[in-house]
């Protein structure tokens, strides 16, 4: 019996880990995309790269829902917060170094153990590392928003995510057409920034929002129509500069709100009950890489442009090009992950 109730819970908990793996391997889209992107004009390879980039833009977000869902929930201590927070921290540590002793070498830069020290204090060590920092920030505030989503109501969640979605997400589009409504700065409402927003819709699409077949053909309206709309208004961004256009390339804004939080539903609605028990178990291994696969994917991304550069020489579709090099990206990531955590004390931070 007890093994039965692990299977269906599991089972109900599969969507997290499909979630991980689209948004981990939209990661490396996300890296990767705008080498075609930015070297090519409006075309049809053009529209499928931006559209490709729009899609890529809900990772970030996909991973906040889902470490709120998850984490919300429970109501840790200070031990349990103190362990969080020194997760991350040694993540950042370890796997900065590996980029560190890179740089060094393609650099030719002379090792120093402070100047590593003082590299991650201001900075992150590689582009996609930024989120550990934001990750960081969320763990030491976890207690905190533990607390506070168990003392809101439903509706007060609701009136929450409008202000951090709907008000912060639409104002800074309707500023950027209409500069005159551009409100006083010291307005800022820290408290509702959409990344709390983020964390706090996971929490709340999992816990009460129970998915009908209205919702998730509103869900599809609303996925397709944010990413359209992205693609157009960022083509009529580019007719008006061509150096600048990536205005909308921005999870805080409405768009990319609405496209994420829309198929975060839509991936839960159609996968929440999972599959057969084996499928089950394949999914939820790899989703358990994710996390070493995205430390370890900007190191990839640079080691293997030689692979890009090779294909495309050589006559090959730049998209098919850019897919393939994603791939294999992912896989190398995930081979690499599956040794590490091999590794006693890796195994924990993966």
């Amino acid at each position: 019996m007890k093994s039965s109730n692990k299977m269906k819970n599991k089972n109900l908990d599969i969507y997290f880990d499909i979630l991980r793996i689209i948004a981990c391997f939209l990661v490396i889209v996300n890296h990767t995309n705008s080498s075609v992107l930015l070297s090519e004009k409006p075309s049809l390879i053009w529209f499928v790269s931006l559209t490709y980039f729009f899609v890529c833009k809900i990772a970030v977000p996909i991973y906040f829902m889902i470490s709120g869902a998850l984490l919300l929930k429970k109501s840790d201590d200070f031990k349990k917060s103190l362990e969080r927070v020194l997760r991350v921290l040694l993540v950042i540590f370890i796997f900065s170094f590996i980029y560190y002793l890179n740089d060094c070498y393609l650099l030719g830069k002379s090792f120093s153990l402070i100047n590593y020290f003082k590299t991650i204090y201001s900075k992150s060590a590689t582009n996609a590392y930024w989120y550990l920092y934001t990750y960081l920030e969320l763990m030491v505030t976890l207690p905190i928003l533990q607390s506070l989503v168990k003392s809101l109501s439903r509706e007060k969640m609701v009136y929450f995510l409008i202000i951090s979605f709907t008000f912060l997400g639409t104002m800074p589009v309707l500023i950027h057409y209409y500069p005159s409504l551009n409100y006083n700065h010291d307005f800022m409402l820290y408290m509702f920034d959409p990344i709390i927003g983020y964390f706090l819709a996971g929490y709340f699409i999992d816990k009460y929002v129970e998915p009908t077949k209205k919702k998730t053909l509103i869900a599809y309206i609303v996925f397709v129509l944010s990413i359209v709309l992205s693609v157009v208004l960022t083509y009529f961004e580019y007719k008006k500069n061509n150096s600048q256009f990536l205005f909308f390339d921005n999870r805080s804004t409405i768009l990319i709100i609405a496209s994420s939080v829309s198929f975060f539903y839509l991936v839960r609605f159609y996968f929440k009950k999972g599959f057969s028990e084996r499928l089950n178990n394949i999914i939820h291994y790899v989703g358990g890489l994710t996390f070493g696969i995205y430390l370890l994917s900007d190191f990839f991304i640079q080691k293997y442009t030689f692979v890009g550069e090779f294909m495309y020489n050589n006559g090959i579709n730049k998209m098919i090009v850019l897919i393939f090099f994603e791939i294999l990206v992912f896989v190398t990531g995930m081979l690499v992950t599956l040794i590490l955590k091999k590794i006693p004390g890796l195994n924990k931070l993966l």
